[in-house]
């Protein structure tokens, strides 16, 4: 059974009360899929507020053109106001992260200063400007240990690193190293937000085009910039076991892949008490980042359990982020859940967005879950999707929520004004339908709709837009009805 979703004339798509999908007791279903659309822009239906910092904000519209003899467009803007710094070429830029902080592109107005029902997140999209500090390589860092090109075991010890930028311990060019019952701290800033972010300078412990096993090991960071076990390059493996890890300040991640990095790790308990600080996390480049067993709790501003601009995987997990949402994934990248019970409490459940920061390519967002139970303790929607086609998969999943919203797809801040709402797909199966569902559209290929068991609850279709219903009412099993809403 599929049920398309989709308001092609606005802005804002939301699926109200929609399908409250529960674990307890499920119904027997095929599939349940919404397809939500938003891709014109339309005056009265725009929930898009601006942030109340004092930072430039970006135009709205397209970049200005120049002329055909290569001048720039007369007049200001599209919106009115100038933006800050050059206009964009088309080139990754080089500036900060969004909110101008390091760390990850916002997550989704972490600090709920944008208020309910899934407003966009906070921050600032890159601003290309002067003075930026250039991503360093691995070879120039400077450690407290250091592995080289060698293959070394340590089987105990203390690593402390106290100076800016340097790592506890640093893994690089080829180099293995197996490191178990050791003790590794972080004191001491990153002047770089782009070498922390993307290349792992100031790191707790760092693997650049290397591999490693760790394995019982104490990490804590207290300073700014100082992720704690970080895989950077396409050659770079990190595989660990019984972690113990604990950050204090902003911009400081559990586990982080950039450039193809990889972690595989198992048994870990992560926790985060800085902005920017996802438990698990990937950067620039993508990465993969893979954890079975896991007790996270993060509780800055935008720091969800899970931030993907790559793929990541958790399973059999608990995790509750008091600052932040449960779960973002950034451009055409993925995050699945199996067995977790995760929690967020900021603006909505499940982020799906496209930032155009440069951290994340372009393409279909994806977030599957199964076996799980997602709790949504913001008054927002369970699901917000802008600028970026996103897809999700739910599977024997309990949806616990504040607020009566499944889904917000809804245009935002990030992308070209009139084409950055987005088109999402929700696939439903092993579900229970316990409250009335609101959609536009709905196509299934059982006769006269007998695989919807009802529960008494009723299915509301847009007469205007579903003209193979024909506005007509039809019984549904348990009880219910699919009928036009009035």
């Amino acid at each position: 059974m599929k049920i398309q979703f989709s308001r092609k004339r606005a802005m804002r798509a939301i699926l109200a009360t929609a399908l409250a999908l529960a674990m307890a007791a499920p119904v027997p279903m095929s599939s349940i899929a919404f397809a939500a659309s938003t891709t014109q822009t339309e005056t009265t239906d725009t929930e898009t507020t601006q942030p109340s910092d004092t930072q430039a904000q970006p135009p709205q519209g397209q970049p200005p053109q120049g002329g055909p003899d290569g001048q720039p467009p007369m007049g200001p803007p599209p919106d009115g106001e100038r933006p800050s710094g050059p206009p964009p070429d088309g080139s990754t830029p080089p500036g900060p992260p969004p909110d101008g902080q390091m760390g990850q592109p916002p997550q989704g107005a972490p600090n709920g200063a944008q208020g309910q029902d899934g407003q966009p997140p906070q921050g600032q999209p890159p601003q290309a400007g002067p003075g930026q500090q250039q991503a360093k390589s691995a070879s120039e860092f400077d450690a407290t240990r250091v592995v080289d090109a060698e293959t070394e075991t340590i089987d105990s010890g203390t690593f402390d690193a106290t100076a800016t930028d340097a790592n506890a311990v640093l893994v690089r060019n080829g180099g293995t190293l197996t490191l178990t019952g050791a003790t590794l701290s972080k004191t001491g800033d990153s002047s770089s937000a782009d070498a922390s972010n993307f290349s792992g300078q100031n790191a707790v412990f760092l693997a650049a085009d290397s591999t490693a096993l760790l394995e019982n090991l104490t990490l804590t960071s207290d300073a700014d910039g100082a992720n704690v076990v970080f895989a950077t390059g396409a050659n770079a493996k990190v595989t660990a076991k019984n972690l113990t890890i604990h950050t204090k300040n902003n911009s400081s991640r559990g586990l982080d892949a950039t450039y193809d990095g990889t972690i595989v790790a198992q048994d870990v308990d992560i926790t985060t008490e800085g902005e920017h600080c996802a438990a698990l996390a990937t950067d620039r480049g993508e990465g993969t980042v893979t954890v079975t067993g896991a007790k996270i709790a993060t509780s800055g501003a935008g720091s969800p359990n899970v931030y993907s601009t790559g793929a990541i995987t958790l399973r059999q997990a608990t995790g509750t982020a008091t600052g932040s949402e449960i779960a973002v994934v950034e451009g055409k990248n993925s995050i699945t859940l199996e067995n977790v019970d995760l929690t967020g409490t900021k603006d909505h459940g499940v982020m799906l967005y496209q930032s155009f920061s440069g951290d994340a390519g372009v393409g279909e967002a994806s977030f599957t879950a199964k076996d799980s139970t997602l709790r949504n303790d913001s008054d927002g929607p369970m699901f917000f999707v802008t600028n970026t086609q996103a897809v999700a998969s739910l599977q024997n999943v309990a949806l616990v929520q504040s607020g009566d919203t499944l889904v917000n797809v809804a245009a935002g801040r990030w992308g070209r004004t009139g084409a950055n709402g987005g088109d999402f797909t929700l696939t439903a199966k092993d579900q229970t339908l316990t409250d009335d569902a609101y959609v536009t559209t709905l196509a299934d290929a059982a006769t006269g709709y007998t695989n919807i068991t009802s529960n008494g609850h009723n299915i509301y279709y847009n007469a205007d837009a579903a003209d193979d219903l024909g506005g007509r009412t039809y019984a549904l099993p348990g009880g219910g009805k699919l009928m036009p809403k009035a």
